[in-house]
């Protein structure tokens, strides 16, 4: 410790009305630091107060630029920024990077416990060169080290270590390693974008958000407003629920709006979504830990279906942290449509996640700054904000086919098209009425509701739709989930791929019973697998699941890809083994449910089943 020691007034939580005298050690070890608290704490000398987010994000924070921009060292030491941090058209810093995918005879490979994988992609980037290997025999991969060894950023699954090792290649040398074991991993340049994105915003290190949840920028974000306002943030949260009569806990702990639509097809529709419905309305009534039932606070006003009061004349922190959030991704969506620079989207899409992820982690018990009554009157105001909404549409004469949170399909009496005037004139009503923005998120030449299979009414949020340019828009269907086996989804692809070519109901009506002759090749596909002749290939019967712990009796770290045989289900990694015929029809069967909007529940068996 070489700087003098400060005392400073700081505001006390959890409602920061009062303030209390703070002694601040400036450190240069972070060793010492962390021993001396060890011994304040044991001792019980005294409290210690934001030791959240990790001190190297905190000395970021002191210094006023992030970890990730540019900076220019003097003679003497000094260290200053050579750039704007706070600009959102910031140079893409030259990382090189190289990802890792392996292979099996099923598909991608995630988990070795079994056996070794077969084959495997590379991507590498450095800055002299690009190449890129497809499907190559995990033999080979010692050849490719050299040119591995030496990135900045390496990903891969890291249940293949070993075989890295065994290759040459030690990844514990190279500097950020991001862990690619899902299905839908997106690819390392892409995650490298959004990670400088979260460290710009949250001043914290690469290496440190690699590995760790949303809610670590998110809530580095809020501490920062936090400390500069000289508020104290606690280890731990200790704010408790207060308490709610029965009735009072149905009332309120409740999720957005949703409807349960009529099953069917429905023309000419135009789907309307709140733009970042949820950020937006918790800074326009500054939702916020210390601002919700603040017992003194000064003035406040009532949530509407709530017994809760919200603080206003003083700007809540998370507010204020949404704020910066809602203007810098405005102005990223903005750049990127005018330059029409695909990293501008891709950072636009990681400051939407942020947002998105603001709300849950409101209602998050152990967030920093989280708590179930503001998390209460977030849902209770989306409620009122889309019932005014409905009432308003309905009111302009057009009809409400289904609400989902924040979307509402709406479509004319008379089902024709929605005009563009029209259109730009019921939202400009809809805006007026509920004080957000809205936007047009698709316009549809038809939408079908898939049924479900326990009731009468269509599942609320699973449906699919011809968008008027042609391309398909497809939501909670069998064929993008990641547990659907290959020849499932391939059925229902096939169909879709049919069925996007009508466009009139009459058209949509020929479409669907070509549609249905699609799965009844796929049926006879299942029918025959069993057969020691079959030539249906096997990797067709895989599907992969995170776990497993029911298929296999146990945990299974990651995911892992399996079959479902008449004995149960099986890993992949044993070997194909045969296939539960009837399991694969049942789900085929189900497959078609979702398509079709005419038939009742069970009508699409085929001959056998």
């Amino acid at each position: 410790m070489e700087k003098e020691v400060e005392v400073g007034e700081w505001w006390v939580p959890p409602w920061y009305t009062e303030k209390t005298s703070v002694v601040r050690l400036p450190f240069t070890s972070l060793v010492s630091l962390s021993s001396l608290e060890r011994r304040l704490t044991a001792e019980g000398a005294a409290e210690v107060y934001n030791t959240y987010p990790d001190r190297i994000t905190q000395l970021f924070w002191s210094l006023n630029y992030p970890p990730t921009a540019k900076v220019e060292c003097a003679g003497d030491g000094q260290v200053t920024p050579a750039e704007d941090a706070s600009a959102e058209d910031y140079e893409r810093p030259g990382y090189s990077w190289a990802e890792l995918r392996f292979y099996d005879w099923y598909g991608e490979a995630f988990f070795y416990r079994w056996r070794r994988p077969t084959h495997f992609d590379l991507e590498v980037h450095t800055r002299d060169e690009s190449y890129t290997v497809r499907h190559e025999e995990i033999g080979a991969l010692g050849a490719y080290t050299r040119g591995v060894s030496g990135v900045d950023v390496l990903g891969y699954p890291k249940t293949y270590t070993q075989i890295l090792v065994e290759a040459g290649l030690n990844p514990y040398r190279v500097p950020l390693t991001l862990d690619r074991r899902t299905p839908t991993s997106e690819g390392v340049g892409e995650a490298l974008i959004r990670l400088v994105e979260w460290s710009r915003i949250s001043y914290t290190p690469l290496r440190l958000l690699a590995h760790a949840s949303i809610g670590r920028p998110l809530t580095a974000n809020e501490a920062h407003v936090a400390y500069e306002r000289k508020w104290l943030i606690t280890h731990t949260n200790t704010g408790l629920e207060d308490w709610k009569t029965m009735p009072q806990l149905v009332e309120h702990d409740r999720g957005g709006l949703l409807y349960r639509p009529k099953p069917g097809a429905h023309f000419n529709v135009v789907q309307l979504d709140f733009t970042s419905m949820y950020p937006t309305l918790i800074h326009k009534w500054n939702i916020s830990p210390e601002t919700v039932n603040n017992p003194y606070a000064q003035h406040t006003r009532s949530v509407p279906g709530t017994k809760h009061t919200v603080e206003v004349g003083r700007l809540g922190v998370v507010p204020e942290a949404l704020s910066r959030l809602l203007t810098r991704r405005e102005r990223l969506r903005r750049l990127a449509v005018e330059l029409g620079d695909r990293t501008l989207e891709l950072r636009q899409q990681a400051v939407k996640w942020l947002l998105v992820a603001s709300f849950g982690y409101l209602g998050f018990r152990n967030a920093k700054f989280g708590k179930i009554e503001a998390y209460e009157c977030v849902t209770a105001l989306a409620r009122e904000t889309v019932r005014r909404a409905v009432d308003a549409v309905e009111g302009a004469g057009y009809r409400v086919l289904h609400v989902m949170v924040d979307s509402l399909f709406i479509q004319r009496c008379d089902k024709a098209p929605i005009g563009e005037d029209e259109l730009n004139t019921l939202i400009h009503t809809l805006e007026q009425v509920t004080g957000l923005k809205l936007k047009v998120e698709a316009k549809y030449d038809w939408v079908v509701f898939s049924r479900n299979r326990h009731s009468a009414l269509a599942s609320p949020q699973r449906y699919y739709g011809r968008l008027a340019g042609g391309a398909l828009k497809l939501k909670g269907l069998e064929c993008v989930k990641r547990s659907c086996p290959q020849i499932i989804r391939g059925a229902q692809l096939e169909a879709l791929s049919i069925l996007g070519e009508a466009r009139t109901p009459e058209e949509f009506a020929a479409a669907l019973r070509h549609a249905q002759e699609a799965f009844k090749k796929h049926r006879g596909q299942i029918e025959a697998a069993h057969r020691p002749d079959a030539e249906t290939p096997p990797h067709l019967f895989t599907f992969c699941v995170q776990g497993a712990k029911r298929a296999m009796g146990g945990g299974v770290e990651g995911y892992i890809w399996l079959l479902k045989g008449v004995e149960g289900y099986y890993p992949a990694d044993w070997g194909y083994m045969g296939i539960d015929r009837e399991h694969y029809l049942k789900l085929l069967e189900a497959a078609w449910e979702q398509l079709d909007p005419q038939q009742p529940p069970q009508q699409f068996r085929g001959e056998g089943g």
